[in-house]
């Protein structure tokens, strides 16, 4: 079976983590032949912050067929950003053939290329998905009202027939569908940001693997705490925890790109408590080995689709109470606010025999129904 990604609504780069590597990859994996139709923007090594390269194809490390298209002409950089419409989409696209297109991110002109192209060949199963929601977009008034519910809204409207599948990455993105977009409730599911959930052997593996790395026995409890660390990840109630809870069974292992004043905060955290180390920025297979070897994941903070990897490798989720956690965990997740709530879990953890295990088993049944890219790449393609 052919298929094809378009990632036309954000940038494009390989070699992370990110929904658009790892869902193409699950798709080769199943045996099928995948191309991914691109933007020129990106992220280079060596390089801060997004650029565009020139337009080219090639053949990415995971067997996918990748071409970049430039921005339309005419178009100053700045609206071609907001626009997202490219040279030779629909040529492309006629060129390739596919079976299925999966139109990644709602926002952008091209989302009606891809419905046109449908209508044409209504044997193509055609799906998108939206990653916007209210804390990530429409945040000012032009962005709410001529981005996303003027320009999107109505180029989602002239697409939205010729779609099999619209999924929505979290709860709020399903609520922004609805209420921004006009998209109707009951054409909405959910198809969560995830991660590959290794067999038994491979995890064990990686989990041996961390844990000689990190110099910890089978007795002692790895907490892990990443993203990129401002202050709204509030790291600083995790530390305070650890102040609290001197247990020399804990470890805390701390992976992200921080903040000046968050570093200071970790620097100085460190200096007095050897139980606590600072990784750095990981890409992702040195971060799923981490969490293999880690046996808590704690985000007191805002949201990371890190947290959705961790249940992945089979780690407990510490979180803040979100919708998309709530979705995830239920009534029983461990929800934390605040470093008291924190301490207090560690310490049921380290006093409650079982409870740890319990959750870590919880979290493996949790990602392997719900979280698991060879899974879901089954159901965007019908089940084939």
């Amino acid at each position: 079976m052919k298929i094809l990604h378009c990632c036309l609504s954000n940038f494009y780069a390989e070699g992370f983590g990110y929904q658009e590597n790892l869902l193409p990859k699950a798709n080769r994996m199943a045996g099928h032949d995948v191309s991914i139709l691109a933007s020129c923007e990106t992220y280079v090594a060596g390089e801060t912050g997004m650029v565009l390269v020139e337009p080219c194809s090639y053949t990415n490390e995971d067997g996918c067929f990748v071409t970049r298209v430039p921005y339309r002409k005419g178009l100053p950089l700045f609206l071609a950003r907001k626009v997202r419409a490219y040279e030779g989409v629909w040529e492309q696209i006629e060129k390739m053939r596919p079976d299925v297109i999966f139109f990644h991110g709602m926002s952008g002109y091209e989302m009606m290329t891809v419905a046109r192209y449908g209508r044409k060949h209504p044997e193509t199963r055609l799906c998108c998905d939206n990653h916007a929601a209210f804390v990530n977009s429409a945040r000012t008034f032009f962005s709410k009202n001529v981005l996303h519910k003027g320009m999107y809204r109505y180029w989602v409207a002239r697409s939205l027939d010729a779609f099999d599948a619209v999924y929505a990455i979290a709860p709020e993105c399903a609520d922004f569908l609805v209420d921004i977009y006009g998209v109707p409730r009951d054409r909405v599911e959910m198809a969560y940001l995830g991660d590959f959930v290794e067999p038994e052997d491979a995890y064990r593996a990686k989990r041996g693997c961390a844990r000689r790395r990190l110099g910890v026995g089978d007795e002692e409890v790895v907490l892990a705490h990443s993203g990129k660390l401002t202050s709204e990840k509030r790291t600083k109630d995790i530390l305070d925890a650890m102040r609290r809870v001197t247990d020399p069974r804990l470890r805390l292992v701390i992976a992200g790109n921080a903040d000046p004043d968050v570093k200071k905060v970790i620097d100085t955290a460190i200096a007095r408590d050897s139980r606590i180390s600072f990784a750095g920025w990981r890409g992702r297979e040195d971060m799923v080995e981490l969490l293999s070897g880690a046996d808590v994941y704690v985000q007191p903070g805002t949201p990371s689709s890190t947290a959705q990897t961790a249940l992945c490798c089979r780690c407990a989720l510490a979180v803040r109470h979100a919708p998309i956690y709530f979705d995830l965990l239920g009534e029983d997740g461990w929800y934390i606010e605040g470093p008291e709530s924190i301490a207090a879990l560690l310490t049921a953890i380290l006093n409650e025999g079982g409870k740890l295990d319990a959750e870590r088993a919880r979290a493996f049944s949790i990602s392997k129904e719900r979280l698991d890219y060879r899974r879901f790449s089954l159901a965007m393609t019908g089940g084939l």
